[in-house]
């Protein structure tokens, strides 16, 4: 017995895989996604263009603040009143410094000062006697005293006076000098000097 097979496999129906009609809905889906990616970045693109412009528009505003605020504040030239001001305060300054400095300084022989001295000055006072220049070098050795009176007869009192102050205790006038003033004929003036004076 023999049997035929009529069933051959080139007349079975093959499946295709990629048909006509899914291979165009592929091309459709495809279009469709670049079409919405491609919107999106434009939409994106013209947003960042306006963002951009509108920072542009700012910083042109900003520049053109600046150019006016610079118009109406003009640069500030300098004082010389005020640089003379301060030169002059600077000058003050040292000199000031200096002389503090020489207070302080314990090898001019008085670590105390010249309060002193001056204090003996104000205590001993007479009515009619008064000084009108005092000055005090190397410490309060040497001493040089301007004044006038109206009684000459006071001014040897004077000196006695200051005698017995402290602070003139050991000092010796080396130079005494009074004089009948041009301007006052009623007024004597005197200068008394612990150091002679110079021949100028």
């Amino acid at each position: 017995m023999q049997q035929i097979n009529l069933y051959q496999p080139l007349f079975r129906k093959q499946e295709k895989i990629f048909s006509a009609k899914t291979m165009l809905q592929g091309a459709a889906m495809v279009a469709l996604g670049m079409v919405v990616f491609f919107g999106y970045a434009a939409w994106q693109t013209r947003n960042l263009e306006s963002q951009v412009a509108q920072f542009q528009r700012q910083r042109d505003d900003a520049a053109k603040r600046v150019t006016e605020l610079a118009r109406a504040m003009p640069e500030r030239s300098k004082s010389m009143a005020l640089e003379q001001a301060v030169a002059q305060l600077r000058t003050e300054l040292r000199s000031k410094q200096q002389v503090v400095a020489h207070l302080a300084d314990r090898s001019s022989g008085n670590t105390s000062g010249y309060s002193a001295h001056l204090e003996g000055l104000a205590r001993q006072r007479l009515p009619q006697l008064w000084l009108t220049r005092i000055g005090l070098r190397r410490g309060g050795s040497a001493m040089e005293l301007h004044g006038s009176a109206l009684n000459p007869e006071q001014v040897p009192q004077y000196l006695q006076r200051l005698s017995a102050e402290p602070a003139f205790s050991g000092v010796e006038f080396r130079q005494f000098s009074l004089s009948r003033a041009e301007k006052a004929p009623q007024q004597v003036d005197f200068v008394l000097l612990t150091e002679k004076a110079d021949k100028k």
